[in-house]
């Protein structure tokens, strides 16, 4: 997490504290032998999320410790709610492409989710509570993404833990809500149940106990904050006091989803949304879609159902409904609006799209292979993974283009990129280095592995042919040279790991063509 790899000072300087408890409440839960604990692996990701120092491998150490850990982080990676243009095959490119800190917010998100499926009460429906935790998380993500949040996933945690206090107090005062009944669980009558019997609340609670977890500061925060809307982030830097307005605004949509009275609460919300965010009909209208969108992943991941089929169709025709008579012309210049900027979006996204690829082959362009090898080659170093470069020459091109035209050789190069990237992982990425030479880069691909590609590729370009115009059949053959980063040799830049491909590729060419040669540090 961004936020907890910068510890919380130790002394010397202004610090954050939670809210302050009554003594009688703190004193309880101190002496309560029963309170939500910190599960390990949980205690172990918050440790190396407030080291500084700890390396990609060191997280990847630590979540891979746990399968069923890794293996959420894997598929969350790999679902809509990160919406990425390459798949993730294993953990370790899940690291990589998510970056250390997502994974480590991911990680420490479900690590914490025992405290709450498992939890079970007096008096508390906490099936109503677990599922408001992972709507009013949903709606946090959802809410944070559209304020301009640059983690969403911190969002989700912190909406995920807002609640948490209510289990702790639950624990210490068994006797608070042992006389709710199921009509008496929404949760404003909750806390308003709190303040009159403790003189405080599950947010405060919650703030105080994630404290004693080592939580970051930043957390504590938007959980302490959850139930103040209209604090505009005192004392927070501009990033904070989004995340804690987005946690502070994901109770209430939350809320929607369980309401006896969608027609009603909708009204408030409009209202709420206006006041404390700026937002119209038309954006609360899109935020309810969005976490109705996300809430199917969301069960996945959990296992749980959080939305009750029927009467969620039901809610979102109440918010289309209630927001279009409300709204109605606000809603059409917005869609008009939404129309344009998604074509635009759509037109860019093709032009830039078009920018990074090779006009003729349609595989990626030198310029796009430049501006990913040193991010990938400097991602690799950090996890100790390998990276493999394999430099692909078609043998005596110019003699094609010499004999049968340049037509033809343009056929053959299109033809070639088509077998380089159906032999090609997903996250692979095969360039046009120039001519007719091509250039793949192949993450977590050892030695090993990389020659078994190659020994591929050289069966492939055997055994297509290319028919000429006279009806001739043509055979080109290929070249490879290969350098591997970390697999026994590693390279003090990505240029250095390239240009010991290419020496490889030379040494094919003069070996005879048709063959690939591996860079040798002793050669």
């Amino acid at each position: 997490m961004s936020m907890a790899r910068t510890p919380n000072p130790a002394g010397g300087g202004r610090r954050w504290s939670p809210p302050v408890l009554n003594r009688t409440l703190r004193l309880r839960l101190e002496r309560c032998n029963t309170l939500p604990t910190l599960p390990g692996a949980a205690a172990r990701i918050i440790e190396l999320g407030q080291n500084p120092r700890a390396s990609m491998r060191d997280v990847a150490d630590a979540v891979k410790s746990d399968p069923a850990l890794a293996a959420k982080v894997l598929r969350t990676a790999n679902s809509p709610l990160y919406a990425r243009r390459r798949s993730c095959e294993t953990f370790q490119q899940a690291l990589v492409l998510l970056g250390l800190d997502a994974t480590l917010t991911l990680a420490l998100t479900f690590s914490l989710v025992s405290p709450f499926a498992a939890a079970s009460g007096r008096g508390l429906d906490y099936n109503r509570v677990w599922r408001r935790s992972l709507l009013a998380a949903t709606s946090a993500g959802v809410i944070g993404e559209h304020l301009g949040v640059r983690a969403p996933e911190e969002a989700f945690l912190a909406g995920l833990l807002q609640d948490i206090g209510m289990l702790a107090m639950d624990r210490g005062y068994p006797e608070l809500y042992a006389a709710l009944s199921i009509a008496e669980q929404d949760h404003a009558v909750i806390t308003s149940l709190e303040h009159a019997h403790i003189a405080s609340d599950h947010a405060s609670v919650g703030a105080w106990l994630l404290a004693r977890w080592n939580l970051p500061e930043l957390m504590l925060r938007a959980v302490a904050g959850s139930h103040a809307l209209d604090t505009g982030g005192a004392g927070m830097n501009a990033q904070e006091a989004l995340l804690a307005r987005a946690v502070a605004l994901s109770g209430s949509l939350a809320d929607l989803w369980m309401s006896l009275d969608p027609a009603a609460s909708l009204h408030d919300l409009q209202q709420l949304f206006g006041r404390v965010a700026g937002m119209d009909g038309a954006t609360l209208s899109a935020l309810v879609e969005k976490v109705a969108l996300a809430a199917p992943q969301i069960e996945q991941l959990f296992d749980v159902a959080i939305l009750e089929p029927g009467r969620s169709e039901w809610i979102l025709q109440e918010a289309r409904e209630v927001i279009v008579l409300r709204n109605l012309q606000v809603m059409q210049e917005s869609a008009r609006l939404r129309e344009v900027t998604a074509s635009l979006q759509a037109q860019a996204r093709t032009l830039e799209e078009k920018s990074r690829r090779d006009n003729l082959t349609g595989a990626f362009n030198r310029g796009h292979l430049d501006s990913l090898l040193e991010d990938w080659f400097a991602n690799a170093d950090r996890a100790g993974i390998p990276l493999s470069v394999v430099f692909v020459d078609l043998d005596n091109f110019k003699q094609v283009n010499d004999r049968h035209g340049h037509h033809h050789g343009d056929r053959v190069l299109v033809k070639a990129a088509r077998i380089l990237n159906s032999l090609a992982r997903g996250t692979d990425l095969v360039a046009r280095y120039g001519g007719e030479e091509f250039v793949i880069l192949l993450p977590g691909s050892g030695a090993d592995g990389t020659r078994q590609f190659c020994d591929r590729l050289l069966s492939a370009f055997r055994d297509a042919e290319y028919l000429t115009e006279d009806g001739a059949r043509l055979v080109v053959t290929v070249s490879m040279g290969i350098a591997t980063h970390g697999d026994g040799v590693r390279f003090a830049t990505c240029e250095q790991l390239l240009r010991s491909a290419d020496q490889a590729l030379y040494t094919a060419k003069q070996g005879g063509r048709d063959r690939y040669a591996e860079f040798s540090a002793a050669a």
